[in-house]
């Protein structure tokens, strides 16, 4: 194997290893949790927390109804009932392990490379 082979491989594999889906299961992990914290009346809030591609290797949870945050945070009227922040709180650990379990899958196939 010729050096531009093997640099060939290796940006491949490289590639492949920062590919996006260890960071869609870091993402679907957040969304996972922000439901299960999020109060629960109707379930539509719960329901509109979705995970959506917002760049080459980055995704967004983003609450698709609109007073989600007012439940977040409150209003004068209406005490906070945080789901968001507890939920990177809480599971920012776990997202972490799933991001760098996933990583670590491509580092042998970037050794059978060399």
């Amino acid at each position: 194997m010729s050096l531009s082979e093997i640099e060939r491989n290796m940006v491949r594999v490289a590639t492949n290893m920062a590919s996006i889906k260890p960071i869609r299961e870091a993402a679907k992990q957040f969304r996972r949790g922000a439901r299960r914290r999020a109060p629960h009346d109707t379930g539509d809030l719960k329901r509109s927390i979705r995970i959506e591609r917002s760049g080459a290797l980055s995704y967004d949870v983003i609450v698709g109804e609109p007073y989600g945050v007012y439940v977040e945070f409150g209003t004068e009227t209406m005490a906070a009932q945080p789901y968001m922040r507890p939920t990177m709180d809480h599971d920012r650990a776990i997202i972490e392990a799933t991001l760098v379990k996933s990583f670590r899958r491509g580092i042998p196939a970037l050794k059978a490379t060399l």
